[in-house]
């Protein structure tokens, strides 16, 4: 009668470490689509594909003018995100 509180395994050691590469290599795997999906380039995609989507439903000058500022934002990305920033810091800077 087997008492322990461990699970028997009758494999052996070459295919528990067959086991453990092959995990390493699954978590590897999603880690480096985790990587890339929060990659600041996939946020602001991301962003400004959902923009592009609330946008597209408006029409006239307001939905040619917000295509004209997300072209800009896409094609200057970290400006875009730099002005943004300090537009929040100067909204909340007044209400400390």
């Amino acid at each position: 009668m087997n008492t322990s509180t461990q699970p028997q395994d009758n494999r052996d050691s070459r295919e528990i470490h067959q086991d453990i590469r092959a995990t390493r290599g699954d978590m590897e795997q999603t880690l480096e689509r985790l990587d890339e999906r929060l990659s600041p380039r996939a946020i602001i995609n991301g962003m400004m594909d959902w923009c592009d989507s609330k946008l597209s439903e408006q029409s006239g000058v307001v939905a040619e003018k917000s295509a004209d500022i997300l072209r800009i934002v896409r094609n200057n990305p970290i400006p875009a995100l730099l002005t943004g920033a300090g537009i929040v810091w100067l909204i909340f800077r007044d209400k400390k």
